[in-house]
C-alpha cells in the first residue's frame, strides 16, 4: 500500500453514497466524514476498520449503527484502492470503498 492522502467513495447494500477522506501511513489508517470517523490497520491484503458514529444528526452508510468494525479485503489498481467486505458479525452488511490516491503526506 501507498502511504498517502485518499478521497473514499462508499458503496453499500443499503446506502450508495458517502465520501470521506483517509489517510494511509505505515499501514494505519485514519479518516472520516461528516457522519463517522474511522480507524484501522493493514495486514497483508486485509483491513479491520472500526467506525464510530459521532455526528448523530445525520445518518451513516448503514443506518443506525452507531459503532462497527469493517473486515475488508484490499485491491490495488495502480495508485488507487479498491476495499470490499462487510460488517463484523452482520455479513449481510456489505460495503464497498473506492480510494483514490490525492497526495502523498508531509
Amino acid at each position: 500500500m501507498k502511504n498517502g492522502l485518499y478521497s473514499a467513495n462508499f458503496d453499500s447494500n443499503t446506502y450508495d453514497w458517502g465520501n470521506g477522506i483517509i489517510t494511509i501511513q505505515e499501514n494505519k489508517v485514519n479518516g472520516g466524514d461528516f457522519v463517522c470517523y474511522y480507524q484501522g490497520e493493514i495486514k497483508g491484503s486485509k483491513i479491520i476498520l472500526h467506525v464510530t458514529q459521532y455526528n448523530t444528526n445525520e445518518t451513516s452508510v448503514f443506518g443506525n449503527i452507531k459503532e462497527f468494525d469493517l473486515d475488508l479485503d484490499i485491491t490495488e489498481s495502480g495508485s488507487d484502492l479498491i476495499a470490499t467486505g462487510h460488517v463484523v458479525n452482520q455479513p449481510q452488511l456489505m460495503i464497498k470503498i473506492k480510494l483514490k490516491f490525492l497526495s502523498d503526506l508531509i
